[in-house]
């Protein structure tokens, strides 16, 4: 796919949502985000890190609202074979099904959700 620039607006739509709000940091140019592209555009991003543990994070995640339900995170994950880690907010439900399906179990509890393994 190649390196793509996520567009500032869509960086400040993800930054609105209340379960990213505060984690997205829109203004720093110095994180390393991914472009997820569908329809020939960069539709979300998510950010690839390590983990304390050294499991590989990939969030924040964030896909726009029309091109969600289409199977884009679920692709990335499944093309991901090393140990990861996941937290989820509480009211992202549709995103602890999302993890679910792709293999993350629930391991445990931090203030507003739950982090999730899998290896």
């Amino acid at each position: 796919m190649g390196q793509v620039v996520i567009p500032r607006a869509l960086l400040l739509e993800a930054n609105r949502d209340p379960g990213l709000r505060g984690r997205v940091h829109p203004n720093d140019e110095s994180i390393e985000r991914v472009g997820i592209v569908a329809d020939g555009k960069v539709v979300g991003f998510y950010r690839p890190h390590r983990a304390a543990n050294g499991r590989l994070r990939l969030g924040p995640i964030y896909v726009t609202p029309e091109y969600r339900g289409r199977g884009l995170v679920s692709a990335v994950y499944r093309s991901i074979s090393e140990p990861m880690m996941a937290s989820i907010v509480d009211i992202h439900e549709s995103s602890r099904v999302l993890h679910e399906r792709v293999g993350f179990r629930r391991v445990r509890r931090f203030a507003r959700g739950w982090y999730y393994y899998r290896d």
